[in-house]
């Protein structure tokens, strides 16, 4: 088989990410612009739709939300990568969650993105 190339590589590449049991997501500085579906899972949202359009920030714990702005804002800037970084996030059904993330930077036309992709530490904490 020969190697694919334009339209078939992006839809091959949608459909991994669609479909991969890693939660994923793509924002900005002002919303996500992307969450795969085990990333609604695992903030225990319907869908994916439900954290579309939103701020990152509705996510974040509320003493972690001044570094991620800062590891935002390095990310877009500098096009730094994030290895691995600690996070507790706020969930849907408002539990908090432990999680490690890696974070990259992803340019798609003229936006300058925020990529992560999340791993959990266990079992959602009521707060």
């Amino acid at each position: 088989m020969d190697p694919l190339t334009g339209p078939a590589v992006a839809r091959i590449c949608h459909m991994m990410i669609e479909t991969m049991p890693v939660p994923a997501i793509a924002y900005d500085t002002e919303q996500i612009v992307y969450a795969n579906p085990s990333l609604a899972h695992l903030l225990k949202a319907r869908h994916s739709k439900e954290v579309v359009g939103r701020s990152v920030l509705d996510f974040v714990h509320p003493d972690a939300r001044p570094a991620v702005m800062e590891r935002t804002r390095i990310i877009i800037e500098s096009g730094a990568r994030i290895p691995h970084v600690e996070n507790r996030l706020i969930l849907c059904d408002g539990g908090e969650l432990r999680v490690t993330l890696c974070a990259f930077p992803l340019r798609f036309g003229d936006a300058r993105l925020v990529c992560a992709f999340i791993q959990s530490w266990g079992e959602s904490v009521p707060r």
